[in-house]
């Protein structure tokens, strides 16, 4: 999902609606851990426009984002902010860890 004009915090805010809502509905999957449809989500935010490559780095960030917030066991979310270390997964907030925006 792409959010324009909106940064992190906003991207963080849609999320966790995105979450609950999602929780609130219920919708039973036996195949998965939770026993409920759940949803993992990468969040990054950039301006890309204001350098070359923009945009695909903003997509490599969010995608990074995404598995980082399924390989800390899914139903969360997970935000790259640029040059920083991952965090320690948080629970049960939806926002679990930070990832590096870019690729070393």
């Amino acid at each position: 999902m792409l959010l324009p004009s909106t940064n992190e915090a906003g991207a963080l805010a849609v999320a966790q609606t995105i979450h609950a809502t999602l929780a609130g509905l219920a919708i039973v999957h036996d195949a998965s851990p939770h026993r409920v449809v759940s949803v993992s989500i990468g969040a990054a935010a950039m301006r890309p426009h204001l350098q070359p490559g923009g945009s695909e780095k903003l997509v490599r960030a969010a995608n990074r984002a995404l598995y980082a917030a399924k390989s800390a066991g899914r139903n969360g979310t997970a935000r790259a902010e640029s040059g920083s270390a991952p965090t320690a997964p948080v629970r049960p907030a939806p926002v679990r860890q930070t990832v590096p925006a870019t690729s070393p």
